[in-house]
């Protein structure tokens, strides 16, 4: 059964409550809910469904190529818009999150990165350092 939007958008936030995510995040999405709410209002949109986010996601993207809005924002939209429509049209809401495996360094390049921090210790100051040895670890991996 199809949920309207502002009771989908409190069954969002309690959702993202109930998962380990940061307050900040949890405001974030609400803003972002908001700011699609105002977008139905003002279109006369009762259930979001996943043509409506499409749509809504079109027009906000001649945002980004007009300047009005950055990428990321326009990713952060994306994402609250298909879980509002997910949500609205009844479907169960699952998280996904991306994990990235920790990197393992081989032993001989971490004996290699050892001493030419070795090397560059009486030369650099210790936060040169690091952001040099950030650059090379790039490349080892």
């Amino acid at each position: 059964m199809a949920q309207n939007v502002g009771d989908s958008i409190k069954t969002i936030l309690d959702f993202l409550k109930s998962i380990p995510l940061s307050e900040s995040t949890v405001r974030d999405y609400k803003i972002r809910c908001q700011n699609i709410l105002s977008y139905c209002d003002s279109n006369g949109i009762d259930c979001f469904s996943h043509s409506e986010a499409q749509t809504f996601i079109n027009l906000q993207a001649i945002r980004f190529k007009n300047g009005q809005i950055g990428g990321r924002h326009l990713r952060r939209l994306r994402r609250s818009a298909f879980l509002l429509a997910e949500c609205t049209e009844g479907k169960k809401l699952v998280w996904k999150s991306a994990v990235f495996p920790a990197r393992v360094l081989g032993e001989y390049y971490k004996n290699v990165l050892a001493d030419y921090k070795a090397h560059l210790f009486p030369l650099l100051a210790p936060g040169t350092i690091r952001g040099v040895l950030s650059m090379i670890l790039h490349f080892l991996f």
